[in-house]
């Protein structure tokens, strides 16, 4: 995902709270809702164009808004996350919420 990110403004470190990110055994995460659970990820300014080419690479996903804490400079913003649509059928927790 992140080469598709190369010409885009990369904004920093952030976490989100009440998500938890999965393995999905495919070599990508799958976040959902689960209260008291954080995880953590980039924030990227991404312009509307190559948020519709994400969006068609996203498929198996929701994208949802949601508040996130950047983690340099303590401040909140909000920002989009895709958030799996399948179950939980399959799906390995990642404990510490970082993807690889």
């Amino acid at each position: 995902m992140n080469r598709l990110l190369n010409d885009e403004i990369y904004i920093g470190e952030a976490s989100i709270f009440n998500y938890k990110l999965f393995d999905t055994g495919w070599g990508f995460p799958a976040a959902l809702p689960a209260d008291k659970e954080e995880i953590y990820g980039e924030v990227y300014a991404v312009s509307e164009e190559k948020l519709r080419e994400i969006d068609l690479i996203e498929g198996a996903y929701d994208r949802v808004t949601s508040r996130v804490y950047l983690k340099d400079i303590e401040q909140a913003l909000w920002a989009d996350l895709y958030v799996w649509r399948g179950g939980l059928e399959g799906l390995r927790p990642i404990e510490g919420g970082v993807w690889k």
